[in-house]
């Protein structure tokens, strides 16, 4: 941990910026197969062991929220959405990324910018 500490210090990211990197993660990684739980329970665990300072629990917690919400509709790995395409008998290439890619990339934007307001200000 100290060592991550320290590359972490070292790029001098701010706490939103790690924050929106684990919102990010969890929505990248969701799209290539990874599923959200372990990423969120791996980069959770690592960010709430870091100490950053700025990032309390909660932002760390919304931050998860945040990146699994968004990606819920969207990746075509997700149980949901697979399940879905077999009931209307559509491909999940096409219900996730087509259908509902829009709203989850606004979803992610519109997050984002809270969770910017909520850490700037100090809400969390």
């Amino acid at each position: 941990m100290d060592a991550l500490r320290e590359v972490i210090a070292h790029w001098g990211l701010s706490a939103f910026s790690y924050a929106f990197g684990l919102t990010f993660s969890i929505f990248i990684l969701a799209l290539v197969g990874v599923n959200p739980i372990i990423t969120a329970s791996v980069l959770g665990a690592i960010a709430a062991q870091l100490a950053v300072p700025g990032l309390s629990n909660v932002a760390i917690a919304l931050s998860i929220i945040g990146g699994w919400t968004a990606v819920m509709g969207l990746s075509p790995f997700i149980t949901t959405l697979a399940i879905s395409a077999a009931i209307i008998d559509r491909r999940a290439e096409v219900i996730g990324p087509v259908w509902n890619g829009p709203y989850s990339i606004l979803i992610l934007m519109i997050w984002s910018a809270f969770l910017w307001a909520l850490i700037h200000f100090g809400w969390v």
